[in-house]
């Protein structure tokens, strides 16, 4: 195997030249792109994180070595993020080649995003989708927005959403700021080692639950909670979270919890920059991030429902049953597909090109153009770039 990682996308080009695979590289990315489904955070940095999406999401899949870890927080699924860009495997005639989403993008960028989307974003992905599994709860934090001073070269804004997959009973999400908390309230509470979730509020949640978080929403995912985060993401570069509160935990050097250790770095100041305290507070703010659904595609019991449709991304949700197909058109920009039940078919003039399974993701390319999802039982979500929006 020829691994690609960690080379421009100018030596792959030259190397797949002079072996003559460059054109057997550009007919692939034409068809369904599936990224190896172990792009995963090491437990170091997602301390919080839970055995689920090892043990259940993605159980039966190949998973390399190195990336059975102990406990698993995120897994990366669409990513052009310089930070863990997701990787493929292609087979080109004799050679097997390993490279990522990143080095993909700057050989093809219109035939896998689309021309207004790859002019728009420079030829990036401006969607990054995680999946997540906390068995503790994630700290209290905050995204900026692009326009934040504070945010260095290589780093972003962040706003997100979240699409519940499951949570244990009582369990749920701390966001937005209860009525009549001040920043200075809230700066004393951070200062004295306060429970800070006490001035939040607290949503237990259910599977298909669905929220937005705007950049500027203070918030935290509660522990015995699994979702899928789509979020925005600029041209080769880091969505940025600043940490406000961690719950007064301290760890060691392998991410334990250790009464002897240190707490997570925190960035105070810059979270207090960034939270719009002029937000909606309350129940007011609790029905402002959850928008309502409309069913857009409807064949038997298979069902495409829109989540929302903003200008930093669209999010649905697909529910496949019976072997009803539902149809998708990605000439104009790439759809991505994130299956977290059953497994579907990806088919084109009735030939199936790709079987998704359980736990993977793909990328539907612009040039694919057309195709229909077709299976007994399945569910996913997909992501996209809304065009009307360029």
């Amino acid at each position: 195997m020829q691994s690609f990682i960690g080379k421009t996308s100018e030596e792959i080009r030259i190397y797949l030249s002079a072996h003559q695979l460059l054109h057997a590289l550009e007919e692939q990315i034409r068809f369904p792109l599936m990224p190896l489904p172990d792009n995963f955070t090491a437990p170091t940095r997602t301390p919080w994180g839970g055995t689920k999406i090892l043990g259940k999401y993605k159980q039966g899949l190949s998973i390399r070595a190195e990336k059975h870890y102990p406990i698993v927080g995120e897994s990366w699924e669409i990513s052009a993020d310089p930070a863990a860009p997701c990787q493929f495997y292609f087979v080109l005639e004799t050679e097997t080649i390993l490279v990522d989403l990143i080095q993909l993008l700057d050989l093809f960028p219109e035939a896998i995003l689309g021309e207004k989307v790859a002019a728009q974003f420079e030829g990036q992905n401006p969607i990054l989708v995680k999946l997540l599994d906390a068995a503790d709860h994630l700290s209290v934090q905050v995204h900026p927005s692009d326009s934040y001073k504070g945010l260095g070269p290589d780093e972003s804004g962040k706003p997100e959403s979240w699409y519940i997959l499951e949570a244990d009973p009582g369990c749920g999400l701390f966001f937005g700021l209860k009525e009549g908390v001040s920043e200075a309230e809230l700066r004393q509470a951070i200062e004295h080692r306060k429970d800070v979730s006490q001035y939040l509020n607290f949503v237990e949640v259910k599977p298909g639950d669905f929220f937005v978080i705007a950049a500027g929403t203070i918030h935290a995912i509660g522990a015995g909670v699994t979702l899928i985060e789509p979020q925005k993401i600029a041209p080769k570069k880091s969505g940025r979270t600043y940490r406000i509160w961690d719950w007064n935990r301290l760890y060691d050097k392998r991410g334990n919890l250790n009464s002897e250790g240190k707490p997570r770095e925190l960035h105070i100041e810059d979270s207090l920059r960034v939270i719009d305290f002029d937000a909606p507070r309350g129940e007011a703010f609790i029905r402002h991030i959850q928008p309502e659904r409309q069913i857009v595609q409807q064949y038997g019991e298979s069902v495409e429902t829109l989540c929302m449709e903003t200008e930093d991304f669209g999010v649905r949700q697909l529910v496949l049953q019976n072997g009803q197909t539902l149809s998708g058109d990605c000439s104009s920009g790439f759809h991505g597909l994130i299956v977290y039940e059953g497994e579907l078919d990806i088919r084109s003039q009735k030939n199936t090109l790709a079987r998704v399974k359980c736990g993977q993701s793909a990328i539907l390319p612009a040039a694919l153009q057309t195709y229909e999802l077709k299976s007994p039982h399945a569910r996913a979500i997909k992501v996209y770039y809304p065009i009307q929006y360029l």
